[in-house]
């Protein structure tokens, strides 16, 4: 029995023993040594068993795999001739997301664990200090961070950050008791409140949490609603998206801002 590695070469075949091996072989969780791999194949060979891979064999298959998925890990060797191994951070990643065994235990965002702490996505560092990740989908609709949104109480919002949370202590029982687990708790953002005034739009000084499941309507939304913008933005907004964009190097940002200021000027 054969298996068709790529799509891109479907006249490309390789033994499905040969497949089921290499994954064998290439666990990351349970790395074998040559040694091993020759000693479990002819173990395999004394029971009986028919039409086992070659050592050789599998090189030249594992070989081949890593030349269609890519290696994470590149062998180096220093100038002193020590070797070493660099792994590639983002393919790795981008591996785990890829896998449906793991995709679904990964963390998107910084958690706020309270005082206790057990993963490296609780600590303060992730959730303050680091760049957020920069959008959330809420209800098929993308939000961005340092865009403005509009919540379903009507306020208007600036996300910074988005992290997931414990819900608050006078929530609803039966909610609370749904979120006991990490992986069942609500996704917030933290930010400024804006104000709709007729001199504009008014950003609040101190920043506040609201979750995420709240938001409504995006910062493109907005804009295309006739004469929402027309009461212009504060240069208190202004400047504030400015330097936003600053601190980040986002000219998106900028570009925000100008595209603003022509619909509210129109």
């Amino acid at each position: 029995m054969f298996l068709i590695v790529s799509v891109s070469q479907p006249n490309t075949y390789i033994p499905v023993k040969h497949f089921f091996t290499s994954l064998l072989f290439s666990s990351p969780q349970l790395p074998f040594s040559e040694t091993q791999k020759k000693a479990i194949l002819n173990w395999a060979r004394s029971l009986g068993a028919q039409n086992v891979p070659s050592l050789g064999s599998m090189k030249k298959c594992h070989t081949y795999l890593d030349s269609l998925v890519s290696n994470p890990t590149q062998q180096v060797t220093s100038c002193a001739g020590d070797i070493f191994y660099i792994n590639n951070i983002a393919e790795a990643i981008a591996k785990d997301y890829a896998n449906p065994l793991t995709r679904f235990a990964m963390k998107d965002y910084p958690e706020d664990g309270g005082e206790g702490m057990s993963q490296v996505f609780n600590g303060k560092k992730m959730l303050l200090d680091l760049l957020s990740p920069p959008a959330v989908r809420v209800d098929g609709t993308i939000y961005f961070t340092d865009e403005l949104l509009q919540d379903n109480s009507g306020d208007y919002f600036i996300p910074e950050r988005f992290f997931y949370a414990s819900p608050p202590a006078d929530s609803d029982g039966d909610d609370t008791k749904l979120h006991e687990h990490a992986d069942a708790k609500p996704l917030y953002a933290l930010g400024w409140a804006v104000e709709r005034t007729e001199a504009g739009f008014i950003v609040h000084d101190e920043q506040e949490i609201i979750p995420t499941s709240a938001f409504v309507r995006s910062f493109e939304d907005i804009a295309a609603t006739h004469d929402e913008l027309d009461c212009g933005l504060t240069g208190v907004l202004c400047a504030h998206l400015y330097q936003k964009s600053q601190d980040s190097h986002d000219n998106s940002l900028i570009h925000q801002i100008c595209v603003t200021f022509a619909k509210s000027n129109a």
